[in-house]
């Protein structure tokens, strides 16, 4: 079912990914990656490929906490900002997206990250 051995935290996450990637076998996906986040705990890869998931399939069931886990564990990360706040927006907290995304343009984005930050930024400031 999985496609890789499950005892293989590194080969899981890669398949998580991959079928992310590829938006097919969601649900093989998140199996995946939870396997990978209890294998690799301490591995920012395995929580933020797990929440992106969990983003990907509107699924509420922990996205939040992972990603808060993800940006206090490493606040420099604008990417951890940026899927936090997707997150947010997804459950409905608008102006904690928003100060999420100014956090993540603090942090130096790489230019594709940085448009999509300010694209979404517009897109909240529209809806108020």
């Amino acid at each position: 079912m999985l496609g890789v051995d499950p005892l293989d935290g590194d080969a899981l996450l890669h398949r998580a990914s991959g079928l992310s990637q590829q938006n097919r076998d969601l649900d093989v996906a998140v199996a995946c990656a939870e396997l990978a986040k209890k294998l690799l705990p301490d591995r920012p890869e395995a929580s933020d490929t797990l929440g992106w998931l969990y983003l990907k399939r509107a699924s509420l069931k922990w996205r939040s906490r992972l990603y808060r886990g993800l940006v206090n564990g490493a606040p420099q990360a604008s990417t951890h900002h940026y899927h936090l706040a997707m997150a947010l927006i997804q459950g409905g907290d608008s102006e904690g997206a928003m100060a999420e995304l100014q956090s993540a343009l603090k942090c130096t984005p790489p230019a594709g990250e940085s448009e999509r930050i300010q694209a979404l930024m517009e897109v909240i400031e529209r809806q108020r």
